[in-house]
Formats: structure tokens, sequence, C-alpha cells
């Protein structure tokens, strides 16, 4: 299915992980996740408290806290 230059497609609000009113900086400042382990910090987009995560520098595997 093609779309027409003049049509755009809207994006459900959780698929882009932004809070409605919420500016792009402050998304981006929830995502970096620090490893308690060896303190490397990563993007990790779409990230949420209580996640798990492995750190890609160690390997250290720790539960994402904001």
């Amino acid at each position: 299915m093609a779309v027409r230059e003049n049509q755009y497609i809207v994006l459900p609000e959780e698929t882009v992980g932004k809070k409605r009113g919420e500016r792009w900086l402050d998304s981006l400042k929830r995502w970096l996740v620090r490893c308690p382990q060896c303190l490397e910090v990563r993007l990790v987009v779409g990230a949420h408290e209580n996640d798990q995560y492995v750190c890609k520098d160690c390997g250290y595997k720790f539960t994402i806290k904001f």
C-alpha cells in the first residue's frame, strides 16, 4: 500500500515512547541507563522502570530504577 505525498501516518503514543506534553530532552534523559557495576551509560530507547537489563560492557544483570 503506497502513501500519497499529501498524507501522513500518525503513530500511536505508545510506539514512540513519548508522553503527551513531554519534551524530547526529558524522554532522552529517562532512557539513559547507568550500569551500577561499571558505571557505563547507555541509551536504552523505550526503557521502563523495573525492566531487566544486561550491561553491554560488563555483562552485569540489573533492574532499571529511575
